[in-house]
């Protein structure tokens, strides 16, 4: 049976083994490609031989940084693994010797305690910094796709340079025969970079989606964060962008309100001077209106129609990227859901453990200590008082012998000494005394009349019971 049960356990560890040889090996192979990485990044990024040497000098300070903070944490982790570890061993050998009294139960108990709260303490502390790497992974996967995104938005900068420069050049020209707050406002946009203020089509629109979702009136809060949307976009560029959006708004609004002045006193004059013609004109120049009107609705309906179709894609983008982010976010949290489940479990089998080799000490000692209440059960308060008188004096008489007997004895010692100091024994040797009976023994056989009548013993006398015993057994 032990043979089986030695079998059931090395073939229960056998798959544990080869999960931690893969483990292992899967970490030594990741530490030597981080370690090429490195050396391959350092060796292009911090070459002195860089046209860009002064600009990475940074970069390699905060490299430098990072590398020390990084070997401190490891020595770290290795003290309180260390400390641990020795609580552990200090544990498994108090299991060794097993003593069943509530003194090594409560030593027990503090030790297990004590490494159930470093354990705790540990794993709360990784969670931690788990946590802050994967809040700072979020923000440098945002900012990457940022940049990327507005790579490809610099490969069709020139398409919208060149229509930029042609709406430029049409506003100048028209901008003579506009009412003066279309004017100034088509002047405002020749100034200032057109409807984006001089950012890129996907800065702009990140701007404006962060502005929509971000309901505070503090201006600081709202720069703040959006800095971490925005990459190479600095606190001054971002405030600056904010303050001239600001100002587009009010100008874009003045600009409406002078379009509908426009067109009330357009309306107005061509009502004057339908009132001043005949009515066959009246009747041409009303046709006329209706078809300018039709075609001014038809051209508004087309462009409201283009500027819903574009306000679409912007919104499908910014949607697909939500649910991309979302999705990630989904898998990171399920993740970290199974990873905080699967430590849960393996603390609670732990605890579990522990609880149960507790419960089997105290067992023991409470069987124990039953044990002693039924014996010491058997003898009743005046039987264990009188017990106890009659023990007391025992004892003392016990003691009194003694004393009388060392006494006894080192007088007879000390007449044995002078009785040596005064006579000295010459014996001579014989060494054929040894095959010889000796007297007392030739004295015993005189005395036995037939040896061989010895028969059954009938009565074997047993030590007297005490009366105040008797009661008892």
């Amino acid at each position: 049976m032990k043979n089986e049960g030695g079998d059931t356990h090395g073939a229960s560890s056998f798959p544990e083994q080869q999960k931690k040889k893969k483990f292992f090996e899967e970490s030594r192979q990741l530490e030597h490609k981080a370690v090429g990485l490195e050396k391959e990044c350092n060796g292009v990024i911090f070459s002195k031989r860089s046209e860009f040497r002064k600009d990475f000098l940074t970069l390699e300070e905060l490299n430098d940084q990072y590398r020390k903070s990084g070997k401190a944490e490891i020595l770290k982790l290795k003290q309180q693994l260390t400390r641990i570890k020795i609580n552990v061993e200090k544990l498994q050998r108090s299991l060794t010797d097993v003593k069943p009294s509530p003194k090594f139960v409560e030593k027990l108990k503090e030790i297990m305690e004590d490494i159930e709260n470093s354990i705790m303490h540990f794993k709360k502390e990784q969670r931690e910094k788990f946590e802050e790497l994967l809040r700072d992974e979020r923000v440098i996967m945002q900012e990457l796709t940022a940049s990327e995104k507005k790579f490809e938005s610099w490969s069709r900068l020139p398409a919208a340079a060149v229509e930029s420069s042609t709406a430029v050049k049409k506003a100048g020209k028209q901008s003579s025969s506009l009412p003066p707050a279309i004017a100034a406002f088509e002047r405002f946009l020749a100034q200032t970079g057109g409807h984006q203020g001089g950012w890129d089509d996907y800065d702009h629109q990140e701007y404006l989606r962060l502005k929509q979702h971000n309901k505070t009136k503090d201006k600081d809060a709202f720069i703040q964060s959006a800095l971490s949307n925005l990459p190479g976009k600095s606190y001054d560029d971002v405030r600056q962008h904010d303050d001239w959006y600001s100002e587009y708004l009010i100008m874009l609004d003045k600009k409406r309100k002078a379009i509908q002045e426009w067109k009330y006193h357009k309306d107005t004059e061509k009502i004057e001077k339908l009132s001043n013609v005949d009515e066959t004109e009246k009747r041409d120049e009303k046709v006329k209106r209706k078809a300018e009107l039709f075609e001014k609705e038809r051209q508004e309906r087309l462009s409201k129609l283009d500027e819903w179709k574009a306000q679409r894609e912007m919104q499908k983008a910014s949607e697909e990227e939500e649910k991309a982010r979302l999705e990630l976010e989904a898998i990171k949290n399920k993740e970290k859901e199974d990873k905080r489940r699967r430590e849960i479990k393996s603390h609670v089998e732990e605890y579990a453990r522990h609880r149960e080799e507790e419960r089997e000490i105290l067992r023991m000692t409470e069987e124990h200590r039953q044990e002693m209440e039924r014996e010491n059960r058997k003898l009743n308060a005046t039987d264990l008082s009188r017990l106890q008188e009659r023990n007391e004096k025992i004892t003392l008489e016990r003691k009194i012998k003694l004393q009388s007997k060392e006494i006894e004895k080192e007088e007879k010692q000390k007449r044995l000494e002078k009785l040596r100091s005064q006579v000295e024994v010459h014996a001579k040797r014989d060494p054929s005394r040894l095959l010889k009976l000796t007297e007392g023994l030739k004295e015993r056989k005189k005395a036995t009349p037939n040896p061989g009548s010895s028969g059954p013993v009938m009565h074997m006398p047993h030590r007297a019971v005490p009366t105040w015993r008797q009661g008892m057994m």
